[in-house]
């Protein structure tokens, strides 16, 4: 069994994944961690099988006992078995699924169990990740140099927006006090003869 410990750094996230023999340490920059998530679940595939295998076989078994002339209590005791195994591996099936929250983009991504060590553990880490994700790169990406044509600025504020770091209204803004932003009042911008 495989565990997960995450760490919040200035510039990202540090990930520990620890096994019963080997441990793996690796570092995930918060300019690769996306603003939604993609839920992911699975479940154990030879759960899956028993789950349907053990209802067919009690269902295969109850012809074979109803066809029979003399029937004996005994005779139900397969049948039993069968219905309780198929119960009891779905319950495990159920019990042993996993959900993965996946944060990706093109840059990378971050994986999160969704339920470890619990749903509520689990949001609240998210909530101060995106805090310090979006702290980290408003200092990094929203200080401009004098140096810079305002095409670079665009880019890193649109980055910025896309990203979910500051809001359409704040960029708006911007591009208004640097001259991008807006044609002149009374239509759009062309010639006429």
């Amino acid at each position: 069994m495989r565990r997960r410990i995450y760490k919040l750094e200035h510039d990202g996230i540090a990930v520990t994944e620890k096994g019963f023999l080997s441990s793996h340490r690796y570092h995930v920059p918060y300019e690769s961690i996306s603003t939604k998530a993609q839920e992911i679940t699975s479940s154990p595939r030879k759960w899956l099988v028993a789950s349907v295998l053990f209802p067919f076989l009690a269902l295969v078994a109850v012809p074979i006992i109803l066809n029979q002339e003399k029937r004996k209590i005994s005779d139900f005791t397969g049948l039993w078995f069968w219905g309780a195994a198929a119960v009891i591996s779905w319950f495990v099936f159920f019990l042993k699924r996993t959900s993965v929250l996946v944060y990706a983009n093109d840059r990378g991504a971050l994986l999160l169990y969704a339920d470890s060590p619990s749903p509520e553990e689990v949001a609240a880490f998210v909530r101060k990740l995106f805090v310090a994700r979006n702290r980290f790169l408003r200092s990094r990406y929203f200080q401009f140099t004098s140096g810079e044509s305002l095409p670079e600025k665009l880019a890193r504020l649109g980055f910025m927006r896309d990203q979910e770091v500051i809001s359409e209204t704040e960029y708006q803004a911007f591009r208004r006090q640097e001259g991008g932003g807006t044609s002149p009042a009374g239509g759009p911008v062309g010639f006429g003869r």
